[in-house]
C-alpha cells in the first residue's frame, strides 16, 4: 500500500514519489527567487494542503540552481518566541547548514556567531541591529571565499503566521515586521525569503502595522491540486502492469469524493488499497470506491473528527500558539482568533452541518434551506470565510441590491467526503 506511509506523515520530502501537482506554482517561485536579489513570497493555504511539501520542493529546486537555503519552523521557538530567539534561529540555522556542507566535503565560508546569551548581551535594545551586523559579516565571508560569491541566500521558514499570533499576544513588538522588511531591502544583508503560513495571512496582512512590509512580500495562496494531477495521484501509484486499476469513472469519483484536496485523496486511496487486498481484488469499480467512502464515514473505519479540522479553521495548529493548557493561554488563544475574524469551532460546524443537510439529495444548497440559530452576520461571516478557504463553493453569488453586500444563493461543501461524514455524526 504505497499509500500507507504518507496519508497521514505530514510533509512529503522533495524527492518523494507520492508528490504530485503545482510544477507551475513551484516553478514560479523558484524562477522569481532566482531573478531577485531580495524577493520573498509567502505561501499560505489550509492546514494540510501541501504547503510544506511545496516548500521542500522549491528548497530543492533552488537548491539544484546554485542558492544556499536554509529552512526551519518557527513551531520549533513558538513557546519563547521574540525579536532575539527569532534572529538568532536564522544566524544558527545558516551556522548549521554551513557545517553540514562543510561535513560533506564542501568549500564553506567561515562563519562565527556568538551564543544566544551574547547574542542578547550585544543589543538589549535593539537586536535586529546585531543581527544586521552578522548578516554583513556572513555576506562579507561569501565574497571571500571561492563559489560564494554571487551564491544567493534564501531564509525559508515555515509556520510563520506563528509571528502574528505572537504579535497578538504582545510577546513580540509588532515593530518586527518593519524590521524584516528593512534588513532584506538592506543592500548590505538582504537575503530572499519564501515563507509559509495559514489561512490567516490575509488578516496578518491587513493589520496596519504589516501594510507596508506585506507590499514587498508576495502572497501566493495553495489550492487543490488540479484535475489532471489528483489523477495521477489516485492512477499512478497502484498501476497494474503499467495499466490503470480503476474501471469506467471510479479514480473520478474518488476526485469527487476528496474535491482534489491531496490529504484526503491520500487518506481515502489508502483505505481502498486496504480494502481491495483485503477482497482480492485487481481491479477497482465505482461500487468499491462508494463502498470505501461509506467506511470512512460511518462504522469502525470512520474517520475521527480530528481528520477535518483544517476545515473548521485558519488558525495555527492547537490554541494559536500552542503556549500550554492553563486558563491564561486559552484566553489569550481566543481573543487571537476574535481578533483576526476565526470563528467559533461550533459554530462553524453547525454551518456546515446545515449546508451538509439542505444540499443531502441535490449537489447544492439553496441558501434559504441553510437553518442555523446563529446571528445572521455571523452566519454570513462564516460562509464568506468558508468561501474564502475553499472549504465550501458556489454555484451562484450575486450583490444585494439594498445592502450591495456578497449574497450565496447555492453553495455545497467542496470535500464530499466531509458532507457525508457531517450527515452520519
Amino acid at each position: 500500500n504505497p499509500y500507507a506511509s504518507v496519508a497521514e506523515s505530514g510533509p512529503l520530502e522533495a524527492d518523494s514519489p507520492m508528490f504530485y501537482g503545482h510544477k507551475d506554482y513551484i516553478s514560479g517561485i523558484v524562477s522569481a527567487i532566482l531573478d531577485s536579489s531580495s524577493k520573498q513570497v509567502i505561501i499560505y493555504g489550509q492546514k494540510r494542503s501541501g504547503k510544506s511539501s511545496v516548500l521542500n520542493r522549491v528548497k530543492q529546486d533552488l537548491e539544484n540552481a546554485g542558492a544556499f537555503c536554509v529552512l526551519f519552523s518557527m513551531g520549533k521557538i513558538v513557546r519563547k518566541l521574540s525579536e532575539f530567539s527569532f534572529y538568532y534561529k536564522i544566524l544558527k540555522t545558516i551556522k548549521d547548514e554551513l557545517y553540514l556542507l562543510m561535513m560533506y566535503g564542501n568549500n564553506v565560508p567561515e562563519f562565527s556567531i556568538p551564543t544566544k546569551n551574547e547574542f542578547i548581551a550585544e543589543d538589549e535594545e535593539n537586536p535586529v541591529e546585531t543581527f544586521s551586523k552578522y548578516m554583513q559579516m556572513f555576506k562579507f565571508a561569501c565574497r571571500k571565499t571561492s563559489g560564494w560569491e554571487n551564491r544567493r541566500l534564501v531564509v525559508m521558514i515555515d509556520e510563520f503566521t506563528y509571528m502574528y499570533g505572537a504579535i497578538k499576544m504582545n510577546s513580540i513588538s509588532n515593530t518586527i515586521m518593519q524590521q524584516w522588511k528593512a534588513v532584506t531591502q538592506d543592500p548590505l544583508t538582504q537575503f530572499s525569503a519564501v515563507l509559509v503560513g495559514q489561512d490567516v495571512v490575509p488578516a496578518f496582512k491587513n493589520e496596519p502595522y504589516a501594510r507596508n512590509p506585506f507590499g514587498v512580500i508576495e502572497d501566493l495562496r495553495l489550492t487543490y491540486l488540479d484535475p489532471a494531477d489528483a489523477l495521477g495521484l489516485i492512477v499512478n501509484p497502484i498501476l497494474n502492469n503499467g495499466e490503470s486499476r480503476y474501471v469506467g469513472d471510479a479514480a473520478r469519483l474518488i476526485m469527487d469524493y476528496t474535491a482534489c484536496n491531496p490529504y484526503y485523496i491520500q487518506i481515502f486511496c489508502a483505505s481502498l488499497v486496504d480494502y481491495i487486498n483485503e477482497k482480492k481484488y485487481k481491479s477497482i469499480t465505482e461500487a468499491d470506491v462508494a463502498d470505501v467512502a461509506n467506511r470512512l464515514t460511518s462504522g469502525v473505519y470512520a474517520l475521527d473528527h480530528a481528520k477535518f479540522e483544517n476545515l473548521l479553521n485558519a488558525r495555527e495548529a492547537g490554541n494559536s500558539l500552542e503556549t500550554g493548557d492553563d486558563e491564561e493561554s486559552i484566553k489569550d488563544g481566543s481573543e487571537i482568533d476574535e481578533a483576526i475574524m476565526v470563528y467559533n469551532d461550533d459554530d462553524v460546524e453547525m454551518v456546515l452541518r446545515a449546508i451538509a443537510k439542505a444540499s443531502e439529495n441535490k449537489p447544492f444548497a439553496n441558501r434559504s434551506d441553510i437553518k442555523t440559530n446563529l446571528d445572521s452576520d455571523v452566519e454570513n461571516g462564516i460562509i464568506k470565510q468558508l468561501y474564502s478557504r475553499d472549504v465550501i463553493d458556489q454555484k451562484e453569488k450575486y450583490q444585494d441590491e439594498i445592502s450591495h453586500k456578497e449574497k450565496y444563493r447555492f453553495l455545497k461543501i467542496k470535500v464530499r467526503l466531509y458532507k457525508e461524514w457531517l450527515l452520519k455524526h
